[in-house]
């Protein structure tokens, strides 16, 4: 159950904190349990990742291919700690060096600039390794298509090589139901065409809204994370594909590596985390202060939104939403801010359905929540930028509770959540 408010009352804001400066006396505090839990121990990471490098090399063979699909500078999978035991490892199994690559899995992300590239593999690895961002519109191998319809489309190097390992992290998302796993495929390496198809599914198909199987924590009866299953069943046909998955806490230290078999692992690092950083609220509350956690979580509104999402989950409808997002990047994407052009959700999404778009989708999400409560956001994006998407630019903590105090009278009840990209409050049933 949600705790009294710890000792430290600094929240996490980008790179640094931003203190609560006695705002919020009375709230109470979500914190989830893998938010204090020990850390994984180093010398038992190594052996996990040794483990998984001798599998890798027997797979691959001697003279074989291996790939590893690494996420971009918004998804932090400590690479450059995994990398240089993985590769000594590898050859230590007598895998070829030469013959081992990487692709930064940037779906449609923006590509990476040399020093983020190097930031991410580390110094050693960087040297090391042959490695190349994903290009979203560039060559292709299509394998077919899902169940759905979706081309399986996937970066040329994926076919090429003997063994695939897709290193990530796993997390609650807002409609694959978790990122890491299957997402460094689609839409890790897969082209701007698969990955709309893919992303498409988040709507429903007899009626506007949602689809009802997707949201953060959904796996089973997902269709957006069973699209990206099917896609990776026809790569397996090919390759195989291991996956190293581990658990952070906060401060980005594992917490826990699943490793291995590219289902088996996965679903053990969702189950893993989702019993780790779910947390049961008695009930909604009127006020809830959330931050994403600092950077990466907030690097961008694009990424920031998926607090809001996890966040609304503790709201009383109507209710009213402080976010502390920093968002030094701005929205994240050049086509995030068009479409809030059309108006209000239901005109969003009507215009998704005719020309759909991923970024397309996130506004519409986003306008959606600030129809139903007041969302004051602290960031460092202009104050036009957040009037924009339908929220309030506040400056201040002290600011954001004058608001409430004129809105809710007094001091209504509300949640703290110190860590919102990564807790998912869940209402206690009954």
């Amino acid at each position: 159950m949600p705790t009294v408010a710890p000792v430290a009352t600094d929240l996490p804001y980008g790179a640094g904190t931003l203190p609560l400066a006695g705002c919020f006396p009375d709230a109470e505090w979500v914190t989830p349990q893998g938010a204090a839990a020990a850390p994984l121990a180093a010398d038992a990471l190594r052996v996990i990742v040794e483990r998984l490098a001798a599998d890798l090399a027997a797979a691959a063979g001697p003279n074989g291919r291996i790939l590893l699909s690494i996420p971009d500078t918004t998804r932090y999978a400590a690479a450059e700690v995994i990398l240089p035991p993985l590769l000594a490892a590898l050859a230590r199994g007598g895998a070829d060096p030469a013959r081992v690559e990487a692709r930064f899995a940037l779906g449609i992300h923006r590509t990476l600039t040399r020093a983020e590239q190097e930031g991410i593999l580390g110094a050693d690895a960087a040297l090391r390794l042959r490695f190349a961002d994903h290009a979203a519109n560039g060559p292709f191998d299509r394998l077919g298509v899902t169940r759905r319809g979706t081309p399986i489309e996937v970066n040329p190097a994926v076919c090429n090589a003997d063994a695939v390992l897709l290193l990530g992290a796993a997390s609650f998302h807002y409609f694959a139901g978790f990122g890491g796993g299957r997402k460094l495929l689609v839409p890790g390496l897969s082209t701007a065409r698969a990955c709309r198809a893919n992303h498409l599914l988040v709507l429903r198909t007899d009626g506007p809204g949602r689809h009802p199987g997707v949201g953060p924590g959904k796996l089973a009866g997902n269709p957006v994370h069973e699209d990206m299953m099917d896609a990776l069943a026809e790569v397996e046909r090919r390759t195989r594909v291991f996956t190293l998955t581990l658990l952070f806490d906060p401060k980005k230290r594992p917490l826990a590596a699943h490793a291995g078999d590219a289902r088996a692992a996965f679903e053990g690092a969702c189950r893993d985390h989702a019993e780790r950083f779910s947390r049961r609220v008695a009930e909604r509350r009127p006020v809830v202060l959330v931050s994403c956690g600092g950077a990466p979580k907030d690097i961008n509104f694009i990424q920031a939104h998926k607090t809001l999402e996890y966040a609304m989950a503790a709201l009383t409808p109507g209710g009213t939403m402080i976010v502390l997002a920093e968002c030094p990047q701005g929205y994240g994407h050049a086509e995030f801010a068009g479409w809030f052009a059309h108006g209000p959700a239901s005109a969003m999404e009507e215009a998704l359905r005719l020309d759909y778009q991923i970024y397309g989708q996130t506004a519409w999400a986003t306008r959606w929540k600030a129809e139903q409560a007041d969302i004051l956001l602290v960031s460092a994006l202009p104050e036009a930028d957040v009037v924009r998407m339908g929220l309030r630019p506040v400056r201040s903590l002290p600011e954001a509770e004058a608001f409430v105090r004129g809105k809710h009278g007094g001091r209504p009840p509300a949640f703290v959540i110190p860590y919102g990209a990564m807790t998912l409050p869940v209402v206690a049933a009954g």
